[in-house]
């Protein structure tokens, strides 16, 4: 996704606005292996895609066969809940700190950012405390915040993505943030790219 001024944002890594996560994907299968014409309306998280594509290929799992995207409707193991997380790259981080400070502590830029697709509803969660609920079938721009009207909603939300912060916690313990300075191949092909100076 791209933000073009959505949400007083530009670029493609600040955010977890509809402008960045809502990417259509249209998949050709020349061997016919998946449904023709079929269209999927709902948020799916970027890993059911993954288990499609191994799926179709003949080389999936059982385990990965059950998140194919096949699975959506009553035997969805995810139960069309879907989670994001979002950190803006460090090389971009240090830029806005360089050339604009004032949009990282307005915007939190140097924040986590988890979201939560559940029940038509998202939730966005930045750093620890900013909390944003939409209704994403009826404002799928995100215009209206609804997390002040919405408060039992919001505590629901909150406890699944603490769940799932929970569940995958060990696998970010084992994650580090990877940054330019570790890599000088990285630093010559993002600076070729236009992203360092």
């Amino acid at each position: 996704g791209e933000q073009l001024g959505e949400n007083h944002l530009l670029g493609h890594s600040v955010s977890l606005y509809h402008s960045l996560t809502h990417v259509p994907l249209i998949v050709r299968d020349p061997a016919g292996k998946l449904p023709r014409g079929a269209v999927i309306e709902q948020p799916v998280s970027t890993r059911r895609v993954f288990h499609t594509a191994v799926t179709a290929a003949g080389i999936a799992s059982p385990t990965e066969q059950m998140y194919a995207l096949s699975q959506l409707g009553d035997n969805d193991p995810d139960q069309q809940t879907v989670f994001a997380e979002g950190h803006t790259p460090q090389n971009v981080l240090n830029l806005m700190l360089k050339f604009k400070p004032d949009l990282v502590t307005a915007h939190k830029v140097d924040q986590p950012r988890r979201a939560i697709w559940h029940e038509g509803y998202k939730l966005i969660r930045t750093g620890t405390d900013q909390v944003e609920l939409f209704d994403y079938l009826n404002d799928p721009n995100e215009t209206e915040n609804l997390a002040a009207k919405e408060p039992e909603r919001v505590r629901k939300m909150v406890a699944l993505l603490r769940d799932f912060e929970l569940d995958s916690a060990e696998a970010a313990l084992t994650a580090g943030r990877i940054t330019e300075q570790d890599d000088p191949q990285l630093r010559r092909h993002l600076r070729a790219l236009g992203y360092l100076e």
